[in-house]
């Protein structure tokens, strides 16, 4: 009986490492996750994606190709001083509404009346940041030629073609298109 009993220990013992290894897998070599419709992207900090970047006129390959004039730097300068510290401010503040609604639904028992106005808050908070967006893309538009708006197009794609390859995303994270292994992306501490 005891030798049954130390044969089956044995077994046992031998039988752990391969069960261990059975169980160590990698999604590496998985297809990709079903991937869900994607809320619109905020670029530069908000909903429009055709808005160029904050400040883009101070990047001297892009406004040396765009070619601006003093008076439309002058513009967009005092553009970004009357509309920038307005959507700074309502992006923080977007973001702790949106803590708040997530800390509230993971309490023990919110109330459904609570949930819904702290989804309106972010609602409406992203709405006044849609509509300030679209106020500053208009103005800025206005302000440059059809050739110049085209050139500034030209210019943005290059670059963000350029943060793709090198394996950076648009919010300059690792992993290319949505900054995860296995989608698109360079895997972190993998060659390529």
């Amino acid at each position: 009986m005891e030798l049954m009993r130390m044969r089956a220990v044995a077994v046992s013992l031998l039988a752990l490492p391969l069960l261990f290894a059975s169980c160590q897998t990698s999604d590496y070599d998985d297809p990709a996750p079903r991937s869900y419709p994607r809320r619109p992207r905020m670029a530069a900090g908000g909903m429009l994606d055709m808005l160029p970047p904050s400040d883009w006129w101070r990047d001297p390959q892009i406004a040396n190709a765009v070619n601006l004039s003093t008076d439309q730097v002058a513009a967009l300068e005092r553009l970004s001083k009357d509309q920038g510290d307005d959507l700074e401010k309502l992006e923080r503040d977007v973001t702790v509404s949106q803590r708040d609604l997530r800390t509230l639904l993971d309490s023990d028992k919110p109330a459904e009346a609570d949930i819904m106005a702290a989804g309106n808050r972010v609602r409406d908070m992203r709405l006044t940041i849609y509509d300030r967006e679209l106020k500053l893309l208009a103005a800025e538009r206005a302000l440059l030629s059809k050739q110049q708006w085209q050139t500034l197009q030209e210019q943005l794609q290059d670059s963000r073609r350029m943060d793709r390859g090198n394996g950076r995303d648009r919010g300059g994270y690792p992993g290319g298109r949505g900054g995860f292994p296995g989608r698109g992306g360079r895997r972190p501490g993998w060659p390529g």
